[in-house]
Order: structure tokens, then C-alpha cells, then sequence
């Protein structure tokens, strides 16, 4: 018998997700998932906000690792309207190296207008703020530039920042600073790393697979320490009187669990 979209029994809704009835029990009774449309005392319906929520449990289960606590603080702001997939997605990308991967090509100018949702006068400013990263092979010749797929997600965050009402041109001085403090840790590498090895007589090898790992950490060490300055100067900042006595509770109270930046998604 056909079920309307909002009323699919349990059974069904098991099927459809791949779940069990324990597990979307549970979920509902910590509270990750909504309290389900009673018509009886042992007879209850779920709709679409079950499957599509099941759907992103498992992802961040499966796909990011997250802990119950974190799932549950993420589904609260998807709830709110933030692009969870989009954050999630930027997080991954945070915490693993940049390298060529042969089942992730390059896209082209059109795949970034189309994928971003950027115009092209938007688009090109970026570029000129140094702010698209072409492939390396790009720049060699031949063929169509390609762009890292990185530059999507990119994209998308500008586009959000524009959203909320942010001009593109505030955001320019970040490409500078990211130059600068980048050239930091590059001389860090040559004079710290990279010479006293040559100097002890270390393979090519050896001295680049240090660099590499100076280039994670420094990358962590970098995007964890901008997240707590960033945190501390909205706490100090003087805000308008109607907001400032309403800091939410999860900025009064920072921490970052695991390793992630699952707390700021």
C-alpha cells in the first residue's frame, strides 16, 4: 500500500535508509533526530526530515568520524540553515595534504562558474586577488588551464560570505597575509630543515619528506591558531548594545574536539 511522503511507517523508513529500528531509536531518543508523528500509543509515521537526517548521520559516521556529541552539534546548525556539507566538506579538505589525485582532475573556467554559482566578473577578481589556484601543469602550456577542485569549494565559501553581506573587496587583504605568512614558513623550511639536512649529507628524499611534514604541521598549527584569534577578538570586540550581552553559549566556551574544527562547523 502507497505511503504519503510524510507518513512512512518505520519498516519503510528501514529499508530506505539502511538503518534498523534500534539505531533510529536511539538517535531520536538522544536527540539527533525529531520526535516522530504519533497516531497511536505503538504507532508512529516519519517523513522526509528522517531520511534525509539518517543520510547525514551515516556520512558524518562513515565519512568524517565524528563522535555522537559532534553529530548532534552539527545537525543543530544544519537545522539552523548553515551549509553542513559545505563545511564538512572544507574541513576534510583542511586536514589532508594537497596532491594530485588521479580520480579528482582538474576543472576548467566554466566548471568553476558553473559549480561555484559565481558570475564571471566575481570570478576573475578572485583571480586577480591571487585567490584561484591553477594546476601546476597549467601554468607549463598546452591546452586549456585547469584549476584545482579545491577553487569549488573556494568559490562557495566566497559566495556564502557575499550572502551574509560581505563585499568581496574587505576580504582582499587576506590573500596578502596569506602570501606573507606562507613566505615565513617557506624561509622556516630553507634555513631550519631543509640546509642543516643537506649539510649532514641527507638524501633529496629524506629532506623533502621533511619538508612535508614541517608544511602539516605548520598548516594545522596555522588554521588552529587563526581559529582562537579569531574567537578572541569577537569576544573583545565592543558590539552593538542589542547583541552584546547574547553571545551564543558555543562562542563563550570554545574548544575544539579531536583535532577537528568540528565545534565552528
Amino acid at each position: 500500500m502507497p505511503h504519503k511522503p510524510d507518513q512512512i511507517p518505520m519498516r519503510e523508513l528501514e529499508r530506505i535508509t539502511g538503518f534498523p529500528r534500534a539505531t533510529i531509536l536511539f538517535y531520536i531518543k538522544e536527540g539527533l533526530l525529531p520526535e516522530p508523528q504519533k497516531t497511536a500509543r505503538n504507532m508512529a509515521y516519519y517523513d522526509r526530515r528522517f531520511v534525509a537526517g539518517l543520510k547525514l548521520i551515516r556520512e558524518m559516521r562513515e565519512r568524517h568520524n565524528l563522535s555522537l556529541p559532534q553529530m548532534k552539534q552539527v545537525l543543530q546548525r544544519e537545522a539552523g540553515g548553515v551549509d553542513v556539507a559545505l563545511l564538512l566538506d572544507v574541513r576534510d579538505r583542511l586536514f589532508r595534504k594537497i596532491a594530485a589525485d588521479p580520480d579528482q582532475p582538474g576543472v576548467t573556467w566554466a566548471q568553476l562558474l558553473a559549480e561555484t554559482g559565481l558570475d564571471e566578473a566575481t570570478l576573475r577578481r578572485l583571480a586577480a586577488m591571487h585567490l584561484v589556484f591553477p594546476q601546476p601543469q597549467a601554468e607549463e602550456g598546452g591546452g586549456e588551464p585547469l584549476y584545482h577542485p579545491d577553487n569549488v569549494v573556494i568559490g562557495r565559501l566566497f559566495k556564502r560570505a557575499a550572502e551574509l553581506g560581505i563585499p568581496l573587496e574587505t576580504l582582499a587583504p587576506v590573500s596578502e597575509n596569506l602570501a606573507q605568512i606562507a613566505g615565513f614558513e617557506v624561509e622556516a623550511f630553507l634555513q631550519h630543515v631543509a640546509q642543516p639536512m643537506i649539510r649532514r649529507g641527507e638524501s633529496a628524499d629524506v629532506i623533502w619528506a621533511s619538508i612535508q611534514i614541517g608544511m602539516d604541521l605548520a598548516h594545522s598549527l596555522v588554521s588552529l591558531l587563526h581559529l582562537h584569534t579569531l574567537h578572541r577578538l569577537i569576544l573583545t570586540t565592543e558590539w552593538p548594545e542589542k547583541i552584546a550581552g547574547e553571545v551564543p553559549a558555543h562562542l563563550s566556551h570554545p574548544h575544539i574536539q579531536g583535532g577537528t574544527f568540528t565545534q565552528y562547523v
